[in-house]
């Protein structure tokens, strides 16, 4: 954080003692701000409590510190593993079949669904913010040269978004997206464009091209999108709550870091393999390095905003939540990116902090991505509307229950999978393509697999012959929620 920020979040905070700044729900109780900071493709078990990854190959003190003063969840999985719809179904509260945006060809129905950002605007006050990329509109990814189109219509009091990291490169221009003005102002935007025509290709160049990227730390997008943030909320009205939803770049491919980044991450041990890959990539271990700095540099901001809410007085009323909108299959079962039904590509870490939850613990029931918005709108003091399927974690999140779900349910295109904490049922993927990300991969002929992932975390042994009974029951739960049921009208009027 730069000094400017700093001595706008002390003067504000001397202004206004932060119950003043968060309002007060009926009963005089202060109602929490929400920083809600989600990353793009981070998986599930690339986190410092990993046993298998220890050694110090992954430093993350920030979500450490989360951990040990909240709680981390142990399976939270992703309506859908692909950027737009995994974040439409965030949005809306609904699974896959009801999002409105099955791969990145529509963009989110705003007109006909429901948000929890317009709850949390229209019906609790809050002032909603939101930087980097939302990808609620993918497929015509227009967010303005200031970064502000359509957040209105989203939900959103004010923001500055901007593309992802290969949108921004084949269509991003000053004139169309903030970052690359920002570039553009430093003469750096031609500079930046080569970096990634040298990293083009999947996975030969996107990966193994593990080179520092020439923008600096100041340039570098997750960076910047932060600085965006904090400039937000310190601009924001003192005397409302504020919702905050930081969407980074990282750990998404390709897997370019500053120099700095580069610098803080060598010298470490050699990282474990991919399971399961046969293909002729033999720098996994430097691919993997420069994937964990992406992590450390988003852990580190982290740090920066818990030192900015504890200038404002405000660290003790912000429920923070980490997550990422799907995770990253690094080369496990000759597969890249994400988009298919294993683990690395559903299952992503989620950690929660601030008033009203438990320190310390670890919550091992299911969750999913989208019950991040109920939670939030539990906390502002809202009821979930009837049409979400999203629910509130905070009996889990305060100890009143171990319990949150029986079984959560992820899918893409034509195949699914339910996940009850064990056992996994995977219907409809076909196991035997090359595993491109740009493939489709449904194939309704495929034979169903089930998985014990308490005994094969790396699903290598199909054990569905073994165990009619797990898949006949898991099956019931596949055939009775994930019917394609239109969205029709809009929800917020039924």
């Amino acid at each position: 954080m730069n000094r400017r920020h700093f001595l706008h979040s002390l003067t504000a905070a001397a202004a206004t003692a932060a119950v003043s700044r968060v309002g007060a729900q009926g009963g005089g109780t202060p109602r929490p701000n929400i920083l809600l900071l989600l990353s793009d493709q981070h998986r599930y078990d690339w986190i410092s409590s990993n046993t298998n990854l220890d050694n110090g190959r992954i430093q993350t003190p920030n979500l450490d510190w989360m951990a040990t003063t909240g709680m981390r969840f142990e399976h939270c999985l992703v309506a859908s593993p692909l950027c737009g719809p995994s974040r439409a179904c965030l949005a809306s509260g609904v699974t896959y079949e009801r999002c409105g945006m099955i791969q990145h060809e529509t963009d989110w129905p705003w007109d006909r669904l429901d948000s929890f950002y317009r709850k949390l605007r229209d019906d609790a006050g809050y002032h909603v913010l939101v930087t980097g990329k939302h990808d609620l509109d993918k497929h015509t990814n227009a967010v303005g040269g200031d970064g502000k189109n359509k957040l209105d219509h989203y939900g959103f009091s004010d923001g500055i978004a901007n593309k992802g990291k290969w949108d921004g490169y084949n269509s991003g221009n000053a004139s169309n997206d903030p970052w690359y003005g920002f570039l553009d102002s430093r003469g750096k935007v031609n500079v930046h464009k080569g970096d990634y025509l040298a990293r083009r290709g999947h996975p030969s160049q996107t990966f193994t091209n593990t080179s520092p990227t020439p923008l600096t730390d100041e340039e570098y997008n997750d960076n910047w999108l932060c600085e965006n943030a904090r400039t937000l909320i310190a601009d924001g009205p003192s005397d409302t709550p504020w919702f905050c939803q930081v969407n980074f770049g990282g750990p998404h491919e390709p897997v370019d870091i500053t120099q700095s980044m580069w610098d803080s991450v060598q010298g470490r041990a050699a990282y474990p393999g991919p399971v399961d890959h046969s293909s002729s990539i033999s720098n996994h271990s430097d691919i993997r390095r420069n994937y964990t700095a992406m992590v450390e540099n988003i852990d580190r901001q982290l740090g920066l905003f818990r030192q900015f809410l504890e200038a404002r007085n405000e660290l003790s009323n912000t429920l923070i939540l980490y997550a990422s909108d799907h995770g990253e299959m690094l080369g496990d079962h000759n597969r890249w990116e994400k988009k298919c039904p294993y683990q690395a590509s559903i299952a992503v870490p989620l950690y929660v902090r601030g008033p009203g939850v438990q320190a310390g613990e670890v919550c091992a029931s299911p969750v999913s991505l989208i019950d991040l918005g109920a939670t939030s709108l539990a906390a502002a003091g809202l009821k979930v509307p009837a049409h979400m399927q999203s629910k509130a974690l905070q009996p889990v999140l305060s100890g009143s229950t171990a319990d949150h779900r029986s079984h959560v349910i992820s899918g893409l295109s034509g195949w699914r999978t339910v996940f009850d904490g064990r056992y996994k049922l995977i219907r409809g993927f076909n196991f035997s393509h090359s595993g491109q990300s740009n493939q489709d991969d449904s194939d309704v002929n495929a034979s169903q697999r089930l998985f014990d992932l308490q005994e094969d975390p790396h699903e290598q042994t199909d054990i569905a012959e073994d165990n009619p009974e797990k898949v006949a029951e898991l099956g019931a739960i596949l055939d009775t929620e994930t019917q394609n049921i239109s969205i029709g009208a809009p929800s917020r009027y039924r």
